[in-house]
C-alpha cells in the first residue's frame, strides 16, 4: 500500500513541474519539445523525492522546486531570469491555489476541521483522493490557459509578478487560517482566489484581443496612407508632366535651331538635361512586391526631397511573403523612423540605408540611418518623439509583433551616430 502512496506522491510532483515548464513554454519565442520538459520534470522529481527521504523541510523543497525551474527555464527558452521567475512563481501560486480549494472542498465534504493537517502530514486515503482531485483541476486550469493563449493571450511580466507577489501574501495567511480549521469560510475564500485567478487570465486574453484589434486597425490606416501618399505623388507627377508637356514646343524649337546651326552636341546636351526630370519622375522597382516598392519609393522620395542620402539595395522578395497590413507595419514604419531621424539633423547631414538580401529560404532587411540624439528607453521599448505618432507608424514593438506573425524576428541596436533594425525571416 505504501508503494502506492509513494508513487501516486511521485506522479503528482512530475504533473506539477511539467505543467509548469509547459506553462512557461505558452509565453516561450524558443518553445522547447515535451521530451525535453519532460525530462527535467523527471529529474526535479528525483530530487525531490530524494530530498522527502532525508527529511529535507517542506519550505525548502517547494524553494528548490522553484529555484530549479527557474534556472534551467532561463537556459531551455533563452530567456531572461525576470520573464522565467515571473510566469514560474505565478504557476506555483496557482498551484497553492488549486492545493487548498481542493483541501477545503474534501473537508467541507467530509465534515472534518482538521483535514488539511491528515492530508498533508498523513499518507492516507483521504490524501490520496486529495492528489486525484488536485491534480484533475490543475490539468484542467493549465488546459483552460492553452486555449486563452490560442486566441493571442499576452502578459507583462512587471504586472503578473506584481500580481503574484500580493496574491502570495493573502494565500499564505488563507493557508495558515485553513491548516488550523477546514470549514465552508476557508471553502469560499479559496474559491475566490481561484476566481479571481481565472478572472485575471480571462482580462489578459481580452486585453489581449483588444490590442490586436487595435493594432489590425492601426495598420489598416498606415496602408490608407501609404495609398494618399502614393495617390498625392500620381497627381504631383501628372502636374510635371502636364507642364512639360505644355513647354514641349519651346524645348522643341530649341533642338531645332541647335541642329539647324549643325551644333549636335549641345542639342545632344540639352536632350539629357529634359530627360532627367523625367527619370526622377518614374517610380523605381526594387523587389518585385508592389507594396513593397511603394514604400520605399516613398522613404526615397521623401528622404531626397529633405537633401538627405538614401541608398536601397534589394533582391526581388516574393509577392505574398507577408499581407500588405504587415508590410505597411514593419516597413512604414522604419522607414517613417529614419525620415524622422534625418529631419532632426543639419541639411544634408542625414542619410539612409536599406537592404533587402535574400538567401535561399531566409530574407533579411535592414534599415540603417543617422541620428542626432539616441532615443529615450522607456523599460523594454523605444519612446515615440513623434509630433504626430497617429500619423506615422505604429510603433516598435507593433512592427515586431507583424513580422512575428510571419515567422519574422527584429533586433535593433544604436550608438551615438546610428541607429539599425534588422528583421529576419525564416
Amino acid at each position: 500500500m505504501n508503494g502506492i502512496f509513494y508513487i501516486s506522491e511521485a506522479g503528482a510532483v512530475f504533473l506539477e513541474s511539467f505543467l509548469c515548464y509547459c506553462f512557461i513554454n505558452l509565453f516561450s519565442r524558443e518553445p522547447e519539445k515535451n521530451r525535453t520538459l519532460a525530462f527535467h520534470s523527471a529529474l526535479l522529481t528525483a530530487v525531490h523525492q530524494i530530498m522527502g527521504y532525508w527529511d529535507v523541510m517542506p519550505e525548502i523543497q517547494a524553494l528548490f522546486f522553484v529555484f530549479y525551474i527557474c534556472a534551467t527555464s532561463v537556459i531551455l527558452f533563452q530567456t531572461d531570469i525576470f520573464f522565467a521567475v515571473s510566469l514560474v512563481s505565478f504557476f506555483v501560486m496557482c498551484i497553492y491555489i488549486i492545493d487548498f480549494f481542493s483541501i477545503s472542498l474534501v473537508g467541507v465534504a467530509g465534515k472534518n476541521g482538521k483535514i488539511a493537517y491528515i492530508i498533508l502530514n498523513q499518507l492516507s486515503l483521504w490524501r490520496l483522493g486529495y492528489l486525484v482531485m488536485n491534480k484533475v483541476l490543475l490539468a484542467g486550469f493549465y488546459l483552460g490557459i492553452k486555449q486563452l493563449v490560442k486566441t493571442g493571450m499576452v502578459y507583462s511580466s512587471k504586472s503578473l509578478f506584481t500580481v503574484t507577489f500580493f496574491g502570495s501574501l493573502g494565500v499564505g495567511f488563507l493557508s495558515w487560517l485553513t491548516i488550523e480549521e477546514t470549514n465552508m469560510y476557508s471553502l469560499f475564500g479559496w474559491t475566490l482566489c481561484l476566481v479571481l485567478v481565472i478572472l485575471f487570465c480571462f482580462f489578459m486574453s481580452l486585453y489581449a484581443r483588444y490590442r490586436k484589434e487595435t493594432e489590425r486597425r492601426r495598420e489598416l490606416q498606415m496602408k490608407e496612407e501609404l495609398i494618399q501618399r502614393e495617390y498625392k505623388t500620381l497627381i504631383d507627377q501628372n502636374k510635371e508632366k502636364e507642364k512639360m508637356a505644355h513647354d514641349m514646343k519651346n524645348h522643341l524649337m530649341v533642338l531645332t535651331q541647335l541642329i539647324s546651326r549643325g551644333e549636335g552636341e549641345k542639342a545632344l546636351e540639352y536632350l539629357g538635361s529634359l530627360r532627367e526630370p523625367f527619370l526622377k519622375m518614374e517610380p523605381l522597382i526594387w523587389t518585385g512586391n508592389d507594396t513593397l516598392d511603394v514604400i520605399l519609393n516613398y522613404i526615397r522620395t521623401r528622404a531626397e526631397s529633405m537633401g538627405c542620402f538614401c541608398q536601397i539595395q534589394a533582391d526581388p522578395v516574393p509577392e505574398n511573403f507577408m499581407s500588405q497590413e504587415a508590410i505597411c507595419a514593419v516597413f512604414g514604419n522604419l522607414g517613417d523612423n529614419a525620415i524622422e531621424a534625418c529631419e532632426k539633423m543639419e541639411p544634408g547631414a542625414g542619410w539612409i540605408k536599406i537592404k533587402i538580401r535574400r538567401a535561399n529560404e531566409m530574407l533579411q532587411a535592414s534599415v540603417e540611418n543617422s541620428i542626432g540624439e539616441q532615443p529615450e528607453k522607456r523599460g523594454e521599448f523605444l519612446a515615440s518623439q513623434k509630433e504626430e505618432g497617429h500619423l506615422h507608424g505604429i510603433g516598435m514593438e507593433s512592427a515586431r509583433r507583424a513580422a512575428e506573425r510571419y515567422g519574422g524576428k527584429l533586433e535593433y541596436e544604436f550608438d551615438e551616430e546610428k541607429f539599425v533594425v534588422t528583421v529576419t525571416w525564416f
